[in-house]
């Protein structure tokens, strides 16, 4: 798109302040701002609530599962939610009854400027990061193969579909689990990690290459939106809360990364078609050579002169504005909030269940970018999640962490630790604040650097957050792990056939997630350098977005 094509649309209302990773950020705006400017705060109303069942359930009871990766079986009690007859009863886990009543409405801050935290997204400070963190030029084709696959593979309605790239193939596991092919509704989730993935590479909904894609993306993913806030869309049991987490997660970050104000009416590329064809008919009368001469109107003579300024215009339109991506965020956070237990501080499958490490991550990631995007997170939910993590921990120094905690008393505590669970819970810790240098981080650090990436154990969910990590880590366990994952998921990249640019979903997750699960993973850990900056520089006075070399 030309520079000199553009749509004038209202500046973002100034914001005093921010919070990124536990620090405060940001600058006091000006005094005075510009007359056209919007300076509204929004204040959007939370979803209805009823108060919770009074009568008092028991836990469906649970055994030891036989690997700390593996999600336990459930009883009948949750047939309900697993068959999508019912959903869970809405709540919100934070308020007593009383509270609620005179809970005051949250609200949603507009920022001024993205986060800090999404500082390297643009094409220059993108480009330096590279260099600086790591990456290299084959890393960065590595990536925009990767979208243009994903791009390609878009379904007309704006959605990424699971079934069709080979997720949900398991019925019952290994382990006589029974699956019922989880993951192959997982529509919404797997929506939401492409999303992220353009997100992450700098292609927003308002500009780059890639805006109209990731605006009908989103447009999908807030039509799956249920009156209690919940985006999984069709998914059900062991995926429907990942699927809202991820969704959620996608939602804030082009929330976030939002510089412009749209508001009213958008009007959709998809209408302008018949003026496509007349732009056409008109290009190939013009060029007939002689009078009376008809040229059909499939010609492409003039299609480059006539066509492209209506591309050009058509791609600035959108179908997400403002006040429909924030009321649709602000009611994802509400149901989130509701579903965490309270007891434990986690997340799992059903509204106050004890959580489990990996659920965990996604539900913390998306409460995180929807505060940096300027949703206000009740600090209790911040409480509880730091006692989850708590809790949860094992080791000499509390580093490491397996699936989940143990229940019912059962002698020798929690389920043993694995490198993939230790390292979803190290990033976690990291984005509440833990210190860099503390005994627990040396811990986690050390074992998932005895733990390095192979194509022998590929694993690309372990990869994903062992790279997040260790990235914020920094240091040598950093230099080290990075040239090893680098090197290894640009060698297994697809460079040919129909999947060029994608990768094969041949790991644990793979016959869940599908080739969509394992692609936008390969490739989120591969924008590592430039996707979140570090967060010893977020928390630097100036956060500036020009990137320094890594300690």
């Amino acid at each position: 798109m030309e520079d000199n094509v553009r749509i004038e649309k209202p500046t973002a209302p100034q914001l005093s302040d921010s919070f990124v990773a536990g620090a405060r950020t940001g600058t006091t705006p000006s005094a005075t701002q510009p007359d056209r400017a919007l300076t509204v705060q929004s204040r959007l109303p939370r979803p209805a609530r009823r108060l919770p069942d009074a009568t008092v359930q028991t836990r469906p009871a649970r055994v030891t599962p036989d690997s700390a990766r593996t999600p336990l079986p459930l009883s009948n009690q949750y047939e309900d939610v697993r068959s999508g007859s019912t959903a869970p009863e809405f709540a919100d886990s934070l308020l007593s009854a009383g509270e609620i009543m005179v809970a005051e409405l949250p609200s949603v801050r507009r920022r001024p400027t993205p986060p800090a935290a999404y500082g390297l997204r643009g094409v220059e400070a993108r480009q330096k990061a590279t260099e600086v963190y790591g990456g290299s030029r084959q890393s960065e084709d590595a990536v925009e193969k990767s979208l243009r696959w994903l791009a390609g593979v878009q379904s007309p309605n704006g959605r990424w579909d699971a079934s069709d790239h080979g997720a949900g193939r398991v019925d019952v596991d290994e382990n006589g689990v029974d699956r019922d092919f989880a993951g192959r509704e997982a529509d919404a989730g797997l929506t939401a990690l492409a999303i992220l993935c353009f997100l992450g590479a700098g292609y927003t909904h308002e500009q780059g290459l890639y805006a109209v894609q990731v605006d009908h993306a989103l447009d999908w993913l807030i039509q799956q939106q249920t009156a209690d806030g919940c985006l999984a869309g069709n998914a059900e049991h062991y995926a429907r809360m990942y699927c809202h987490a991820m969704a959620t997660y996608a939602l804030a970050e082009a929330c976030g990364m939002q510089k412009e104000i749209v508001l009213g009416s958008i009007i959709e590329p998809t209408m302008l078609s018949s003026a496509f064809q007349t732009a056409k008919l008109v290009a190939s009368a013009s060029a007939a050579p002689a009078a009376g001469t008809v040229l059909p109107m499939t010609s492409t003579l003039h299609d480059s002169v006539i066509a492209d300024p209506l591309l050009r215009w058509s791609w600035q339109l959108r179908r997400v504005d403002d006040i429909r991506l924030r009321s649709a965020l602000a009611k994802a956070v509400t149901f989130t909030i509701g579903q965490q237990d309270p007891v434990s501080g986690g997340w799992r499958y059903r509204q106050f269940q004890e959580g489990d490490v990996s659920m965990f991550g996604w539900q913390l990631m998306s409460l995180k970018s929807a505060e940096m995007a300027g949703v206000t997170i009740p600090e209790q939910v911040r409480t509880r999640m730091q006692a989850f993590l708590k809790n949860t921990a094992q080791g000499s120094a509390g580093g490491l962490y397996g699936y989940r905690r143990s229940i019912n008393g059962t002698a020798g505590g929690s389920e043993p630790p694995t490198p993939v669970m230790t390292a979803e819970a190290l990033f976690c810790r990291q984005m509440l604040g833990a210190a860099p240098d503390s005994p627990a981080t040396r811990e986690a650090v050390g074992f998932i650097g005895r733990n390095p990436p192979s194509v022998a154990r590929t694993d690309f969910y372990y990869w994903y957050y062992g790279t997040l990590a260790m990235h914020q880590h920094g240091g040598a366990p950093w230099r080290q792990w990075n040239s090893m994952i680098r090197d290894l998921l640009i060698s297994e990249q697809l460079t040919s056939g129909e999947f060029a640019g994608s990768w094969d979903p041949n790991d644990t997750w793979g016959r869940y997630g599908g080739r969509l699960y394992s692609t936008t993973l390969a490739t989120l850990t591969l924008e590592v350098y430039y996707r979140f900056l570090p967060l010893y520089q977020v928390n630097r006075p100036e956060n500036s977005a020009v990137p320094e070399s890594p300690r």
